[in-house]
């Protein structure tokens, strides 16, 4: 029998991060349900017309920050969770994240979702994904309110 790929979806989520260790993150009010209220990078679902995944990128920057930035985007690598959905992961390294290009980046996109920026030694992640500046990607990022910190967590799956 035949695999039912129509429950198959391939995701992308690109951080931005520049000289200082700064990281540009967003807080989702949109998505599944892991990432509501949540810190992390920029992102969604790749579409049709993505031809390859860093046009996908590329797209969902401009949805998200409202203007055509062009970044240099390095794969990190791909996550797949339980077998029907698949986020493919970039970075990008730029020199001064409040200043892209020339312009400064929006407090917030067009449905509400606020961007935020934290340095890295604000960032704790977690034992099982080894912290180090490229590492942090693929990660669900997400506020202790026990220690006004922001930690690292991979998306696990059950079982």
């Amino acid at each position: 029998m035949a695999e039912d790929n129509s429950k198959h979806v391939t995701y992308i989520t690109g951080f931005i991060y520049d000289a200082s260790d700064r990281f540009l993150l967003i807080r989702k009010n949109k998505g599944p349900s892991t990432v509501i209220g949540k810190l992390t990078g920029i992102g969604g679902k790749v579409e049709e017309q993505d031809f390859f995944h860093t046009d996908a990128m590329d797209r969902e920057i401009r949805e998200e920050l409202g203007e055509d930035f062009k970044f240099d985007w390095t794969t990190l690598g791909m996550v797949e969770y339980e077998g029907y959905f698949i986020n493919v992961i970039f970075y990008a390294k730029v020199e001064n994240i409040y200043n892209l290009d020339g312009k400064t980046v929006p407090s917030k996109n067009d449905i509400g979702e606020k961007f935020e920026i934290h340095h890295a030694n604000d960032i704790i992640c977690h034992e099982e994904c080894g912290l180090g500046v490229k590492s942090i990607v693929a990660l669900l990022v997400w506020e202790n309110p026990e220690t006004d910190r922001i930690e690292v967590t991979r998306y696990k799956k059950d079982g």
